[in-house]
């Protein structure tokens, strides 16, 4: 059976008593902290919230579940676990055991993030990449990005409209709203190492800025410096190391577009090549977190035409550290 719910939802499975209190609120706060580098406010996750008590088999079947177990007889100290799949397919399901109120708010305090960016944005990548590997998938985007950089990706369906240059591709689904563009392009690099995020922003700047032009002349494509980009590195087990960015894109001059943008960098050194693959959404005053984050799951399908099908699985795996902007 497949796991039940929307996307970003999380099932907060607490005694009651501490769901009312200050470390619950605490809990709460933790899981639906604020997404960084998007144009209005959106939270991690939406949290639903069930006494202990009251969990019962309808909903064990619930995509994100976090589970506070508290026992001061049987626990010294807080223990994280986790398992995929426990009760249904496409379930992640994470118990934090822990002694007392004070030991939760501690953990909170210390690794409150991690769970939520390491575990259960893991796990909502993986739903969405696995989405784009059976079903929705545009083999014209993957055919031009095989042809212009001996690459596959596996991106939304619908994107289907291109523009092509020399190592350089534009792809979007031309819609009003809810839209969803993809960019690549590919440079000569003789260092094994990624350029600095400053450097890879001047570079992004500079080549979507003359290859994606606004609605007037004068227009074109930058990046907002007035939010900050959100950069860390990624580790992809069996892959390459990358930049991942998040921020906010806009049209130049008095064009009105705008919205968030995730991108990936790496070098490949056997072909002394750095790549660029990048996502953006345009989706004037709605909700644009779900839309970025199903093109971040697309991005992690980027990948040497020899590595064969994409395995969603790895998203599982993928560890981030955050970066400096430098």
């Amino acid at each position: 059976m497949g796991a039940s719910g929307s996307p970003g939802e999380v099932l907060l499975v607490m005694d009651q008593d501490w769901q009312r209190d200050s470390v619950g609120m605490a809990v709460k706060d933790m899981l639906q902290a604020e997404v960084p580098a998007l144009p209005q406010v959106e939270n991690w996750l939406r949290v639903l919230t069930v006494d202990q008590a009251d969990f019962n088999d309808f909903l064990r079947n619930t995509r994100n579940i976090f589970i506070v177990d508290a026992n001061p007889d049987t626990y010294s100290k807080n223990t994280l676990k986790y398992a995929y799949d426990p009760w249904a397919s496409g379930q992640l399901v994470v118990t934090l055991q822990t002694p007392s109120r004070d030991s939760l708010q501690m953990f909170v305090k210390g690794r409150g993030a991690a769970i939520v960016r390491d575990l259960f944005l893991r796990n909502e990548l993986f739903r969405l990449a696995n989405d784009l590997l059976v079903k929705d998938y545009s083999s014209k985007a993957d055919s031009f990005a095989l042809s212009l950089f001996k690459h596959h990706i596996n991106v939304p369906g619908d994107i289907v409209s291109y523009k092509s240059a020399d190592r350089f591709l534009w792809m979007s689904n031309n819609t009003y709203d809810k839209r969803l563009d993809l960019a690549i392009f590919a440079l000569p690099y003789n260092n094994d190492k990624i350029p600095p995020v400053s450097q890879i922003l001047a570079l992004r700047d500079s080549v979507l800025g003359s290859q994606i032009p606004g609605s007037t002349p004068e227009s074109h494509m930058t990046h907002n410096e007035v939010v900050p980009v959100e950069a860390r590195l990624v580790s992809i087990p069996g892959g390459e190391t990358r930049l991942e960015m998040n921020g906010l894109w806009e049209m130049s001059g008095k064009d009105m577009m705008a919205g968030p943008f995730v991108a990936h960098a790496f070098v490949d050194n056997a072909t002394h090549t750095l790549y660029y693959v990048e996502g953006f959404v345009y989706n004037p005053n709605e909700l644009k977190r779900d839309l970025i984050r199903r093109m971040q799951a697309a991005l992690y399908s980027f990948r040497p035409a020899d590595r064969g099908d994409f395995n969603p699985e790895i998203l599982k795996k993928i560890l981030w550290r955050n970066i400096e902007i430098n």
